[in-house]
């Protein structure tokens, strides 16, 4: 078993670039039902990968205690997934794992929405803790709100120059006004 390093930031641990189209983003967002599906000789009703707990994880092959443990805390640093292709984001998660999950869970946002954060209201720090916002451009979020007013769309993201499109594209199911 390979040593985890503690030492470096939740940024670096569990930033991966996220490799989406805009028609994938689209079909990231309908929720999939999964029939029931086997683990080894006991048959289960698939899970939405939301509310899975790390007991649950564990019965998928090629998920032990550390990697469960790593995508529920991916998930609550996010606020929830969003799409079943976060899941290239967690830290260390080989593809092969992630294929065979996949085939487990599903995610059905009308259930188990993602938390968002309200960027006319939040903090600097809330903002900054989500994995997909760099320090640098929380403060240029909460700087611009304090000059220019209240954010009224998430196109109002865009003035900011800190905020490429490939962060643009990923904060949206997160971003609350």
């Amino acid at each position: 078993m390979k040593p985890v390093d503690t030492s470096t930031s939740y940024q670096q641990a569990f930033s991966k670039p996220l490799d989406t189209t805009k028609a994938e983003s689209k079909q990231a967002f309908q929720v999939v039902r999964k029939p029931n599906v086997s683990f080894g000789n006991q048959t289960t009703k698939a899970a939405d990968l939301n509310r899975v707990d790390s007991i649950w994880l564990r019965k998928i092959y090629g998920i032990g205690p550390v990697l469960s443990k790593r995508i529920i805390k991916y998930r609550d640093l996010l606020g929830g997934f969003h799409s079943i292709n976060q899941l290239k984001e967690v830290y260390n998660l080989p593809e092969e794992t992630i294929e065979t999950l996949t085939r487990y869970v599903f995610i059905d946002l009308e259930t188990s929405p993602v938390e968002k954060i309200n960027i006319n209201t939040s903090a600097f720090q809330e903002i900054a803790l989500h994995p997909y916002f760099t320090f640098t451009v929380a403060r240029a979020i909460v700087s611009y709100r304090q000059q220019h007013g209240a954010y009224n769309s998430l196109e109002d993201l865009k003035k900011i120059h800190l905020m490429n499109d490939t962060t643009y594209l990923r904060v949206q199911p997160y971003v609350d006004f």
